[in-house]
């Protein structure tokens, strides 16, 4: 009962849209015709294999390749015009609001590390904070590769340069 109705919920109201905007969304349509024609030259292309059909199909992959970046350039350029125009007018709200619509809610977590002898993969927060200290300890804890004699003359050159 319980998957016969979640599959009937499913049919009927879909899955749920992220907040998350993409460039895609505002331009789906117009990728979709331009999927359309690149996979059914695909199709011909696999069907009967000619030379005129195999040009036809990466003409095509390339035009829709192109047509992509332009569209995802001009989603950008817009979303950018856009965020810094209320940057620029002090309107804090919008600004952050649009920010995470682009971008997405933050992200909860840590992201796995791999232990100092790189073997194990570490998951636990602790274990990836104690990894971190451990990294930056050894960083700061390097020895000089400066010899003293050189850092004693460096205020007779500094005076020298001036």
């Amino acid at each position: 009962l319980s998957d016969t109705i979640q599959s009937t919920a499913l049919d009927v109201l879909g899955r749920a849209r992220q907040p998350h905007q993409d460039w895609f969304d505002d331009n789906d349509a117009a990728i979709n015709a331009l999927l359309v024609k690149k996979n059914q030259l695909h199709e011909d292309c696999v069907d009967r294999f000619t030379a005129a059909n195999k040009t036809a199909f990466f003409r095509s992959h390339r035009l829709v390749q192109q047509r992509m970046w332009e569209m995802q350039d001009a989603w950008m350029t817009y979303n950018a015009e856009e965020i810094q125009g209320y940057e620029d007018q002090n309107k804090w709200k919008n600004f952050f609001a649009t920010t995470k619509a682009v971008n997405g809610p933050p992200v909860e977590g840590f992201a796995p590390l791999l232990s100092a002898d790189g073997r194990t993969l570490l998951i636990e927060k602790m274990q990836i904070l104690k990894r971190w200290a451990e990294h930056f300890t050894s960083v700061r804890n390097q020895p000089s590769t400066i010899s003293d004699t050189v850092i004693d003359g460096l205020s007779e050159t500094i005076r020298a340069v001036q």
